[in-house]
């Protein structure tokens, strides 16, 4: 008999029962090569015999259990062990190169073959980190007799970062994961599943696994031969309360027969304790048709629940595990029938790979020949209607008043939804931003680098005409070519020039922003974020309908206090948001009103002095020419008293220029005229181009160091306002 190295896994299971990629025999009997004696085998089986008689009798329980087992099963080892060919073909699947195992085992095994093919898919959607690592071990939790080598494999060709000598990855002895307390009450899950859901069927499978091994139970069940789902016998189950319902009364009667029969059902009562709990879990009522998915196809499942971001090459990896596992026809089979009915539930933003499902889609529309046929089993347990019906059965009407109190109560809650819904629609569509990032780089790059160093794109006109292209190069190079061979080579290094100034700054940041977006959104798992609101205001509901039906009469009076501390945090944040704002600027202009305007007092007292010089000088001519003496003295006196009036005229002129002024021009466009001395001041008018307003000859500076003129506004001079150093100059 010659048996192929692939195919004697499913061999020996089928024929004597046996797992070989949990169940090492030549480990078991110390055996190091397959080329022994009868003899010599003899020999090691009843060294084998002696050691595990000696364990059952010792007092370590756990180890006499496992050896008991063991000697239960030594005639099926023995048996392997005996036939050459069998245990030569053993020998080398056991001691094949981890480089030529194209197909490893899920579970077991001595290489880091199938951990590496895991990585590697996960690695296509996202970076590796410690929490992917650990969910690996406690998932696949035969793959820790491998942690040192997994490890290492993972420190050295994928980086990642904490995986220290003396760090235990998937610690031994998490017996039950399925244990893990879960909080029902808080639906903040970023996956369809909490990781515990999902580690609670990894320990059903194991469970399952340990029931095939067991001819008795295989005796009892021979379905059971056809994988859970069909040891199961689900069709016709709904909803998770039927499956709860359903569950228990086959772990009753797995229970009776162990029982009555022995410790052999121990495995198939476990397997339906854990799934008995996991269907009371709320993520598992939630998404009963999906957890029934998780049950069909269990070893798609860890890689569903690990990625963020489906990639073409993602996609391209699972649809190779579907094929190889689950026996898919095809990637459209894959698509249409498994891959597209859940992916929008798992949390996957869906990139570039819509257009290959799309595309599935239309192909199967498109030739009815290829089309792939959904099992019916399949088809129930893929019927999207299942949780419609579910929420439909459990819905309960309550009264108008009642739902106003529920707004009133839980209206923060949609608030926060609300806000997060706007978040989600900005931060998805940064994207968007990348042309128009270019166009408007390369506009201003357009407009503002002439200005101080090399023209535009526009100038490649003038490449048409020889001169003026020549006078380009001759601008710009400082040099033009002797020949045309040297003018084109100019011309070509005048040309990359152009575009490393002119497209290559707008082409990098558009880059940039799509990059910049694929990057933060994949950090944000919007989808599964979305799903956990909505999951929030469902408890909310479902809270709410169930003490309305408990106590409609006591239901008003339970939330008055809430409805009363939200109806005072909306009126504050309308406060807050509305009219703080306008209260702060009526506050501010009382203030401005009591200060009055800001003067200048160095220039104010200035002017005092002024008059005051101005008025003495005059009293002092007055009183010379009163006199009326005459003479030559006089007369010396009076043309002296002319000259000093004259000359402090022209001096009292001259310090009113630098002062006052009376009338201002208007140099912008438009200029607004404010109550103070400032921009934070109110506008009063506003006015044009070359209009003349009288200025008051007072002036002040604002508190960012400009100075403001004081205006009249009207021909009559009775409203005043102020003007910037920056819109006037004086007539």
């Amino acid at each position: 008999m010659t048996v192929a190295v692939a195919d004697i896994q499913n061999l020996i299971f089928s024929k004597f029962g046996v797992d070989i990629n949990t169940e090492n025999v030549f480990t078991l009997y110390r055996i190091d090569s397959p080329d022994i004696s009868p003899e010599e085998l003899e020999v090691q089986i009843q060294g084998a015999h002696k050691r595990w008689n000696l364990s059952i009798n010792g007092a370590n329980e756990k180890n006499a259990e496992r050896d008991r087992a063991r000697l239960e099963k030594a005639d099926s080892y023995e048996a392997i062990l005996k036939d050459v060919k069998l245990r030569k073909a053993l020998f080398k699947y056991y001691n094949k190169p981890a480089e030529t195992t194209e197909d490893a085992v899920i579970s077991g095994g001595r290489s880091t073959n199938f951990a590496k093919e895991y990585f590697s898919l996960v690695a296509t959607s996202k970076r590796i980190t410690r929490a992917d690592v650990d969910f690996f071990f406690n998932f696949y939790q035969a793959e820790r007799e491998n942690k040192k080598e997994i490890l290492e494999m993972l420190a050295t060709e994928f980086k990642v970062p904490g995986l220290g000598k003396g760090d235990l990855v998937g610690q031994e002895g998490t017996e039950e994961i399925d244990g893990r307390k879960k909080d029902n009450d808080s639906p903040l899950i970023v996956n369809l599943f909490q990781e515990a859901s999902v580690l609670s069927i990894s320990r059903a499978i194991q469970k399952y696994e340990e029931a095939c091994k067991i001819d008795e139970i295989g005796n009892r069940y021979p379905e059971i031969r056809g994988g859970l789902y069909s040891l199961l016998g689900l069709t016709g189950i709904r909803n998770s309360k039927q499956f709860s319902e359903y569950i228990s009364e086959k772990g009753r009667e797995a229970y009776a027969n162990r029982q009555e029969r022995g410790a052999d059902y121990i495995p198939l009562v476990d397997l339906y304790n854990i799934l008995k709990r996991v269907s009371e879990y709320q993520d598992v009522v939630d998404n009963f048709s999906q957890f029934l998915l998780l049950l069909r196809y269990p070893k798609l499942t860890p890689y569903m629940f690990s990625f963020v971001d489906m990639k073409p090459s993602t996609l391209s990896g699972i649809v190779k595990v579907a094929k190889r596992d689950y026996g898919f026809v095809s990637e459209n089979d894959f698509l249409l029938n498994y891959f597209n009915l859940i992916y929008k539930n798992f949390g996957i933003s869906i990139s570039n790979i819509s257009a290959i499902i799309n595309k599935a889609e239309r192909k199967s529309k498109k030739d009815t020949d290829e089309s792939v046929e959904i099992n019916p089993i399949q088809e129930k347990i893929l019927s999207l209607d299942i949780q419609d019906e579910n929420r439909l059965d459990n819905r309960v009407e309550i009264s108008v008043g009642a739902q106003i109190l529920y707004w009133f109560v839980y209206w923060p809650v949609y608030l926060l939804y609300f806000l997060f819904e706007v978040a989600k629609a900005v931060f998805t569509r940064i994207r968007w931003l990348s042309i128009p990032g270019f166009v408007i780089l390369f506009i201003v790059e357009s407009w503002l680098v002439p200005k101080y160093w090399i023209d535009n794109l526009w100038v490649l006109r003038k490449i048409a005409v020889k001169i003026q292209w020549l006078s380009v190069l001759d601008e710009f190079l400082g040099v033009y070519g002797k020949n045309t061979a040297e003018n084109i080579l100019l011309s070509s290094v005048m040309i990359i020039l152009l575009l490393l100034v002119y497209i290559f700054p707008p082409l990098f940041l558009s880059k940039f922003i799509v990059g910049f977006s694929d990057d933060f959104n994949k950090r944000f798992d919007w989808i599964g974020i979305e799903r956990s609101f909505q999951g929030v205001i469902k408890n909310l509901r479902n809270r709410t309908e169930k003490r309305y039906l408990a106590n409609q009469n006591y239901f008003i009076k339970s939330h008055i206090v809430k409805v009363v501390i939200n109806v005072v945090c909306l009126a504050v944040l309308i406060g807050l948001f509305v009219l703080a704002p306008i209260c702060i600027r009526k506050i501010h202009g009382k203030l401005d009103s009591l200060r009055g305007p800001i003067v200048d007092d160095a220039v104010t007292a200035e002017e005092e002095n002024t008059a005051d010089a101005t008025e003495g000088k005059e009293g002092n001519t007055a009183s010379a020419i009163v006199t009326g003496e005459s003479d030559a003295t006089d007369d010396a006196a009076l043309d002296t008293a002319v000259m000093d009036e004259n000359v402090s005229e022209k001096e009292n002129d001259s310090e009113n220029d630098s002062v006052d002024h009376d009338v201002v021009i208007i140099i912008e466009s438009t200029a607004n005229i404010r109550s103070g001395p400032g921009t934070d001041y109110d506008i009063v008018a506003t006015v044009t181009r070359d209009d003349e307003l009288a200025a008051t000859g007072y002036h002040g500076t604002s508190l960012d160091g400009f100075t403001w003129y004081e205006v009249y506004i009207d021909d009559e001079m009775n409203r005043r306002g102020w003007l910037s150093q920056t819109e006037i100059e004086f007539k």
